[in-house]
């Protein structure tokens, strides 16, 4: 059975010929709903929301605390960005314990190379979650790869 399909001629006043994909999305400013095309050659750099990658570290025995020494972020340079890494966890007490550490890595010209940088943060906790946080206009933010270092110690309870 032989199938056809038919295209419009319209795509939301974009003539359809074009193989332009265009999303509904509404103005941070006016509120007014407006149609754009998503375009690759623009880094992705939202000037009106931040952005975030969390993470939750395993845990790999009961009762155990794992010192992070430190992360390594593998990233494609997209242009220059500013972040804040955090690791959040809990210690033996169940107190809430937090290490951040923000950079700024990239070049001014993007090169499109996968680039590695160290980011110090230090902490020793349980259930530990790691995050990265792009403020609004802070530049692309783009994560490969992450690797997070240090030691696992064991815990006594109570």
């Amino acid at each position: 059975m032989a199938g056809s399909i038919s295209a419009p001629v319209s795509n939301g006043g974009v003539f359809a010929q074009t193989r332009v994909a265009l999303y509904p999305v509404q103005s941070l400013t006016s509120g007014a709903m407006e149609y754009f095309t998503f375009n690759p050659l623009v880094p992705p750099n939202d000037m009106g929301n931040p952005s975030s990658y969390t993470w939750r570290v395993e845990e790999l025995k009961a009762y155990r605390s794992y010192t992070v020494r430190g992360i390594i972020w593998t990233f494609t340079d997209l242009g220059q960005v500013s972040v804040t890494w955090q690791l959040m966890g809990v210690n033996e007490n169940q107190e809430v314990v937090t290490a951040t550490n923000s950079l700024g890595v990239g070049n001014a010209v993007p090169t499109g190379a996968v680039m590695s940088v160290l980011v110090s943060v230090t902490q020793t906790a349980m259930n530990q979650q790691l995050s990265v946080t792009r403020l609004a206009g802070a530049g692309p933010l783009s994560v490969v790869k992450v690797t997070m270092y240090g030691d696992i110690e064991e815990n006594t309870l109570p």
